[in-house]
């Protein structure tokens, strides 16, 4: 997608596109990312961080967390409806898109968009598992004949968060994804109950997942609009002149104060820190916390920067394919996460910017259990339980093993780690530990994308992993019960636990707060218990911001809010 001129190109390499021009209406920020998104569409595929950076510039939901306030706002609504509740059960949210928004060809975004938005995620053949997990209970979406702008949206039930659920997706515009109509035929309904073999609906989930709509064509309703991008190198985008979202100064994410974002793609972080540096760029995440900390010792270092390190709503963690025979134990994964030395982890490859955690629900939460304390680094502990079921080394050659179903299976691990430096270090410690204990541990290197798909796929046994979670309050359906355990869906460890399961259900369904909140906390108990993943720690964002720009950052995901950036007075 070369839409850049050969003397952009070169502004763009050279740095020379930096903003310094002193115009508040018109300056660029140079942003560097680790990695390519890959594709830039909300509903196909697990977004990365990059890709969830830039999608919140070009696409909007309908609400969302302010990142300010933490409060549900309206974005492209009026206002934020409560439910209303039928007398079969079911709960209806009624919404009225604001007049003055509009997609990229200044077409009006409507109801239409927000159903065929639903229909193409719960398209069976369509890579959006993780959107048809949490929109299952969907029954219809009803628009106004004489005011398409309203419509509303029916659940067959109540659950906890469905509020958010159905408001804080990213919409995308019929009439550019689905030219020819062809999902318009079809009810909510019909789409749920589709079968793989639909030929429209395949045909359709082809071209969606495909290069065109994920990269070739990237439209939206959001501040900006996609201008270039060049895989592994660079993606621009540029403001939209005369912007609807300009009527609503009060809603953040509609903000596009800078003229241009560059985005610099930069894997090597020291090549990332000379380009910083130098002002080639002005913005960037640091991974590496020994770097981190000898940026901001260099030279002339708060002379030219300003270091932001929000806490950020993400944890680090361990997957662990419990569909393996050697993994199915509870008891092996919990001796396994003995021999994790997490604490060292945080101090001596992140320099402390972390906490350790229990599970994946935050001691910040009113439901966090607060009983449970991390699990300690123990590998005599870790021999003791390996030694009480049964794995020994029968013969001889340093690995522990035991016949399952009449077969030796020794305990060796692979490790599926990306290209990042921290969880290959990870990695390293984990194996030279396990060793001790007789557990033979190897690593695999793969790009990230290669990587994701892997553990989609469940080809996997062990993998270096993170999860980021919304403001919303924790639902915990999509990760960890067992409808959601098939291949690419969101339980990728392959946790199933009758009980568990029983608990989530209560999670989502429950009005009593009392019984809700119980349940959150037997959840975690069971979890604890359980093992199914490796919980580490929740790392500190560390950015550094050039001094030319006041920015917003904040604990709201991507952590930095790009739009509402300001040259510095």
């Amino acid at each position: 997608m070369k839409f850049l001129s050969y003397l952009m190109l070169i502004c763009l390499i050279l740095g020379s596109c930096s903003s310094e021009t002193t115009e508040q209406e018109d300056f660029t920020v140079n942003v560097r990312l680790s990695a390519d998104p890959g594709r830039l569409n909300p509903i196909v595929g697990t977004p990365t961080t990059q890709a969830t950076a830039i999608n919140g510039l070009i696409f909007l939901p309908l609400a969302h967390y302010d990142p300010i306030t933490f409060e549900l706002s309206p974005l492209l609504v009026k206002e934020v409806p409560e439910a209303i509740e039928g007398e079969d059960g079911s709960i209806t949210y009624e919404y009225e898109i604001v007049e003055e928004a509009v997609w990229d060809d200044g077409s009006p975004v409507t109801g239409e968009d927000y159903e065929f938005t639903l229909k193409a995620a719960l398209n069976p053949g369509v890579d959006a598992a993780a959107w048809r997990g949490i929109l299952s209970d969907v029954r219809n979406v009803n628009v106004d004949e004489e005011n398409p702008k309203k419509f509303s949206v029916t659940l067959d039930q109540y659950f906890h968060i469905a509020k958010e659920a159905f408001c804080t997706f990213e919409i995308v515009p019929s009439h550019v994804y689905d030219p020819t109509n062809a999902l318009s035929s079809y009810e909510i309904s019909d789409i749920k109950g589709a079968a793989d073999t639909d030929s429209t609906l395949s045909r359709f989930a082809e071209e969606f997942n495909s290069i065109k709509y994920t990269q070739e064509i990237v439209q939206g309703c959001g501040p900006y609009r996609l201008k270039a991008w060049e895989l592994d190198q660079y993606i621009v985008l540029e403001k939209k002149e005369n912007y609807w979202g300009e009527a609503y100064p009060d809603r953040t994410l509609l903000h596009n104060n800078p003229q241009e974002i560059n985005y610099r793609i930069i894997a090597d972080e020291n090549a990332a820190i000379t380009l910083l540096k130098d002002g080639s760029i002005d913005l960037m995440l640091v991974a590496d916390a020994t770097m981190f900390d000898n940026l901001k010792s260099s030279a002339n270092f708060e002379e030219k920067f300003n270091v932001e390190t929000p806490s950020m709503s993400r944890f680090y963690y361990i997957g662990l394919n419990n569909r393996k025979p050697e993994l199915s134990d509870k008891d092996v994964r919990r001796a396994l996460a003995h021999l994790l030395d997490v604490d060292n982890i945080i101090q001596t490859l992140d320099n402390g910017y972390g906490n350790r955690l229990a599970g994946p629900i935050f001691p910040n939460s009113p439901v966090y259990e607060e009983s449970l304390k991390p699990i300690e680094y123990n590998p005599e502990k870790a021999i003791e339980i390996l030694e009480q079921e049964g794995w020994k080394d029968s013969n001889g050659n340093g690995i522990r093993d035991k016949v399952i179903d009449g077969e030796l299976v020794e305990l060796e691990v692979d490790y599926l780690a990306s290209q990042s430096p921290l969880g290959q270090k990870v990695g390293l410690l984990f194996k030279d530990n396990a060793k001790e204990a007789g557990v033979e541990v190897t690593m695999e290197i793969k790009e990230g994308r290669a990587m994701q798909e892997a553990i989609f796929d469940h080809q996997y046994e062990a993998s270096a992993s993170a999860a980021g979670l919304s403001l919303a309050p924790y639902d915990p359906y999509q990760r960890w019960h067992s409808d959601n355990s098939p291949v690419r869906k969101g339980n990728i460890a392959g946790y199933v636990n009758e009980r568990n399961d029983e608990l989530i259900e209560i999670i989502r369904i429950s009005k009593d707060p009392k019984e809700r909140t119980a349940a959150y906390k037997e959840f975690q108990k069971l979890l604890y218990e359980e093992q199914p993943v490796i919980f580490l720690y929740a790392p500190t964002q560390k950015f550094v911001i050039s001094k030319k720009f006041d920015g917003l950052f904040s604990e709201k995901r991507p952590g930095y809010f790009v739009g509402s950036f300001e040259l510095a007075d």
